[in-house]
């Protein structure tokens, strides 16, 4: 039954994310929402897999804690078929090009940088904290951060999507 309501419609979403005052953050729930990544892959995403020329990213990593190393490492994703490419919508591809952009001025900035945060990954524990903060602050209901993936795989279905096109870019089999 929770899997059932762990998604938002287009008009929750909105509501939302209007109560996001952060760009950082604001870019952080647009991608998830507007590619359906699994958390892991949004923080092992490093600017070397973002092509703003072909309006692209390119998924082949995944953070995880779940080693007998202490915090995040970046992996190989959960199976063959998530690595993938996907096409980015141009309010994504813009909102990464000014993030880029600012991101550029850092000291050291490299290719290697991670999108979601810098030389180190975005935190999981910071991600779902603020997730938190701005669910209660926007007065929505409560989903998971999974819950994106499910809201982003139930707006392509009701916009008519091929099963196969979705499977492709949520990297699953039909």
């Amino acid at each position: 039954d929770e899997a059932e309501i762990n998604f938002w419609t287009e008009d929750e979403y909105w509501h939302f994310i209007s109560y996001v005052d952060d760009p950082e953050w604001k870019d952080i729930f647009l991608f998830l929402w507007e590619t359906g990544v699994r958390r892991g892959e949004l923080i092992a995403l490093r600017w070397e897999n973002v092509d703003f020329g072909g309006s692209k990213i390119r998924i082949e990593a995944t953070a995880t804690n779940k080693t007998k190393k202490r915090g995040q490492i970046r992996t190989s994703p959960k199976t063959r078929r998530s690595i993938r490419t996907i096409d980015m919508p141009d309010s994504l591809r813009n909102a990464l090009l000014e993030r880029y952009k600012r991101h550029q001025r850092r000291d050291g900035f490299s290719y290697d940088f991670y999108v979601f945060g810098d030389i180190r990954p975005l935190s999981p524990t910071t991600l779902k904290r603020k997730h938190d903060e701005y669910m209660d602050k926007a007065g929505v209901k409560r989903i998971t951060l999974h819950g994106f993936r499910h809201s982003h795989a139930s707006l392509l279905i009701m916009h008519g999507l091929p099963d196969q096109m979705i499977a492709d870019r949520l990297g699953h089999t039909i």
